[in-house]
């Protein structure tokens, strides 16, 4: 498995972010598992969340992390690589293959509040 973009961990974020001795914070985990093809798919994120996106396959997957609607033009995630944006994304992902491909797509998430 190839690592396509550099991500940040979720405790390192939250101490760049200023989490003070002391200070608990809430972890919420969503997973989802997307079957792309030719139509975009859309993946609700219901948040801030840090993601990862995991490649399985059979096809090429494009992922537009911003508004939701994919496109072959979006940033191509290839068989067997993953990616971590080193930034917050959505509040929707787009996922989308060529015509006549497939691929499923994991997407793993996690939303952290500050108590």
């Amino acid at each position: 498995m190839r690592h396509r973009t550099a991500g940040g961990c979720v405790l390192a974020l939250l101490l760049w972010g200023g989490l003070a001795w002391g200070q608990s914070f809430v972890v919420e985990q969503f997973q989802a598992t997307v079957s792309a093809t030719e139509v975009n798919s859309t993946v609700n994120l219901d948040g801030r969340r840090e993601v990862l996106l995991i490649n399985d396959g059979p096809g090429t997957v494009y992922v537009n992390l911003i508004n939701g609607t994919a496109t072959t033009a979006d940033f191509p995630l290839k068989v067997g690589e993953f990616l971590s944006p080193a930034h917050r994304v959505g509040p929707q992902l787009g996922l989308v293959c060529a015509t006549s491909q497939t691929a499923t797509v994991r997407v793993l998430g996690v939303t952290y509040q500050l108590r």
